[in-house]
């Protein structure tokens, strides 16, 4: 199959893109992480006024040290800044496009998602906390956070206007940046292109990323702007014409259905997560019937893709179109 450019975390003084396969990026990302930025004084004490999801704040340009939430992260490692602590639940641990990247930076561990431990946050002595809406959802967590130190947590409460993307830019403003964060934006732009052009034949298949959500029910967003499906519609997919535009009837905006209805999940490909195991769903004979599991185009039971394209960045993306690759060639040849 074609090995696309990787995303790899940038040296601050890094302008060079390179073509790296995904074990390449994270040895090079490490070692761009681990470096020591040579301009620190003049501006340290300077300060850059920034939109939040809340209010317009000052905070310290190029901070020296950060506490990230994990929703956060990718976008700080993929500009090579190695935070000093991130708040993250156990499953985070497991991600594998950070591989080696957090091999030096503490871990501040809650039980759930969205949980926030202010006291060891605190502890951690940062210049700036680094979240985003996701995480740091409340005014009340937002001024929790802000006591202990200048809080981003995205441009915007709403979730269209902070994308991977915008938080990106925000913090290439906040490390002085913008040219290097700009440039990880058009290399993710250009794998994109390049995978379009490797495999035309995507251009209005369609496709779902979704859960089981139990009892036999399975569910995905039916929003064509949703992070997961967003990266499905960059490489020319759509939604199926049964889900797209229906209205959420579970929990973060999920359109689901039962075993009697699984005909309108039908589609070139899927990614599906099952909590019980993919044989609990295939072995419903409305399921096994869909023309993706009979194409051998569903990728099942991959956890880590899932929740990644949930929470997109640069990193996740590269990570999941190299892993996705096989798949996707086969549906571009249905």
């Amino acid at each position: 199959m074609t090995r696309y450019p990787v995303a790899r975390p940038r040296h601050p003084l890094s302008t060079v893109t390179l073509s790296l396969g995904l074990a390449g990026v994270l040895s090079v990302g490490l070692t761009a992480c681990g470096s020591d930025d040579d301009g620190s004084g003049d501006g340290a004490m300077d300060t850059v006024t920034l939109t939040n999801a809340f209010e317009d704040a000052e905070y310290p340009v190029d901070p020296e040290r950060v506490v990230v939430t994990a929703s956060a992260l990718d976008n700080v490692l993929a500009l090579g800044i190695t935070p000093t602590a991130v708040v993250m639940t156990a499953q985070d641990e497991d991600a594998p496009w950070r591989t080696g990247l957090l091999d030096d930076v503490d871990r501040i561990t809650v039980a759930t998602y969205g949980d926030i431990d202010v006291e060891q946050i605190a502890a951690a002595d940062p210049d700036v906390i680094i979240g985003d809406i996701y995480w740091i959802d409340s005014q009340e967590e937002y001024d929790r956070l802000s006591d202990i130190a200048p809080t981003l947590n995205g441009p915007s409460q709403d979730p269209t206007e902070a994308t991977w993307k915008e938080r990106l830019t925000q913090l290439g403003e906040l490390y002085g940046r913008p040219e290097d964060a700009q440039q990880i934006i058009d290399d993710d732009a250009a794998r994109v292109a390049q995978a379009r052009e490797d495999m035309p034949g995507l251009a209005g298949k369609t496709g779902w990323v979704g859960r089981d959500q139990g009892d036999g029910k399975i569910g995905t967003s039916p929003d064509p702007a949703e992070a997961s499906n967003s990266f499905l519609y960059d490489l020319g997919m759509t939604l199926p014409a049964d889900i797209e535009g229906k209205q959420p009837n579970a929990a973060g905006g999920a359109y689901v259905v039962g075993p009697e209805n699984y005909d309108e999940f039908a589609a070139d490909f899927s990614v599906i997560y099952a909590a019980d195991g993919i044989a609990s769903l295939e072995s419903r004979p409305t399921f096994a019937a869909l023309p993706q599991v009979t194409n051998g185009t569903m990728v099942s039971d991959n956890y880590a893709v899932v929740i990644g394209l949930a929470q997109p960045s640069s990193l996740v993306r590269a990570w999941a179109l190299d892993q996705l690759g096989p798949t996707l060639e086969k549906v571009a040849a249905l």
